[in-house]
């Protein structure tokens, strides 16, 4: 089975064999046909491989904008290049990997942090089922990172050995500051976390 990466708005983008399946599960394969693809950070600045940023693209089948919402379309675009809002990594032979969503980005005192990042690290952890990262908003920093755990049966982990875990593993501004333990991670059929359930389940608990 061959599987594709695109959208309505930008048809098909990449294309992947089952033969670089089986040796790239994770990635959604390379440019297909006559598509040129860029990864950009926020500020338009194109990314070297291995670095995530927004996934851009560009071919003959683009549309060329959202019916009667012109700031959504300038959003969009950058050049004749157009993003749906993925945020992706490029390997050095060209395979893309789709990694998080734009909307779900963290922008901590105008910094970026990108969810999936500071998850990879914590479903690491010893005593650590699952874990999801969101946004919390807050009045000094705009946002901070919070995040959900599911521990193992037998774990009695604390949030401050889960930060302290954190701490030797990424930069300080990353570090989840509200942790909330909970049962389940809530996840579609397909496995995707609801961040939107997530943040309502968040605000509740922050009153």
């Amino acid at each position: 089975m061959y599987e594709y990466y695109g959208s309505t708005e930008t048809g098909v983008n990449t294309f992947i064999t089952p033969q670089e399946m089986r040796q790239r599960p994770s990635s959604v394969g390379k440019a297909f046909a006559d598509n040129e693809l860029k990864i950009y950070d926020a500020m338009g600045n194109e990314m070297p491989d291995g670095e995530r940023g927004i996934l851009y693209m560009h071919n003959a089948l683009l549309m060329e904008g959202y019916y009667k919402n012109e700031e959504a379309t300038v959003e969009t675009y950058r050049g004749k290049y157009m993003t749906v809002g993925d945020v992706a990594i490029r390997d050095n032979e060209g395979y893309i990997y789709i990694v998080d969503r734009v909307k779900d980005m963290i922008i901590r005192g105008g910094v970026n942090i990108y969810p999936a990042e500071v998850e990879e690290v914590l479903t690491t952890m010893p005593g650590i089922a699952d874990a999801a990262v969101v946004g919390k908003p807050d009045q000094e920093f705009g946002e901070t990172v919070a995040a959900f755990v599911v521990r193992d049966k037998e774990s009695e982990i604390s949030e401050s050995d889960i930060q302290a875990y954190c701490a030797e593993r990424m930069q300080n501004h990353k570090i989840p500051e509200t942790i909330l333990f909970t049962g389940e991670i809530p996840r579609t059929p397909t496995g995707k976390i609801l961040k939107k359930d997530l943040r309502e389940i968040l605000r509740k608990a922050s009153g």
